[in-house]
């Protein structure tokens, strides 16, 4: 009897220490920066013939978990009265002014495994061309980041409400660091 009583607690310790280590979460954090390629802030802008948005971010990624945890497809995404409209484009490699070469996320990739009980520093770059929308439903309100955990399930956290879309001009960029709170839409 007493070895079953034995077997049974340890069966109990290993189980609650890794469920204890599974708690935690990704939390997430972003700073708008200047593009390393046309060294301005997010906004609307002129690129050849056509109108786009950029916007370049740092983001930091905090796992309070016990074990790894994977953010997959980081992304921004566009929604107009409460619907989403698009993705953005995720920019894996761009040249800057002075010709060098720079790759954005994890060498170009969008997804991340975070070590447990870590913080990892990303520099983004999202863009979205006007010429790549539905003619007619081109407008847009609200920029979201998203992202995908190791489950498939989708996060979704609000980043900016826009006026006068496609409107050229640059963003205030914040000198501080935001903190992204709660999935705002679902």
């Amino acid at each position: 009897m007493g070895g079953v009583i034995g077997a049974g607690a340890t069966i109990f310790s290993v189980w609650l220490s890794h469920y204890l280590q599974k708690r935690g979460k990704i939390k997430l954090y972003i700073k708008h920066v200047y593009s390393p390629v046309n060294e301005k802030p997010w906004g609307f802008y002129q690129e050849g013939t056509d109108s786009v948005i950029q916007v370049p971010l740092w983001v930091d990624l905090i796992n309070t978990a016990g074990v790894s945890k994977v953010v997959r497809n980081l992304n921004i995404i566009a929604y107009f009265s409460g619907e989403r409209l698009t993705e953005f484009t995720q920019i894996q490699y761009q040249s800057s002014l002075n010709q060098s070469t720079r790759s954005f996320g994890n060498d170009g990739s969008y997804s991340f495994v975070i070590p447990p009980n870590s913080v990892m520093r990303e520099r983004v770059m999202f863009m979205l061309k006007l010429s790549e929308l539905v003619p007619g439903n081109t407008s847009f309100d609200k920029l979201c980041l998203s992202y995908f955990d190791e489950f498939e399930k989708e996060h979704i956290y609000y980043v900016a409400n826009i006026e006068s879309c496609w409107k050229f001009r640059s963003f205030s960029r914040p000198r501080e660091w935001i903190k992204l709170t709660n999935d705002i839409i679902k």
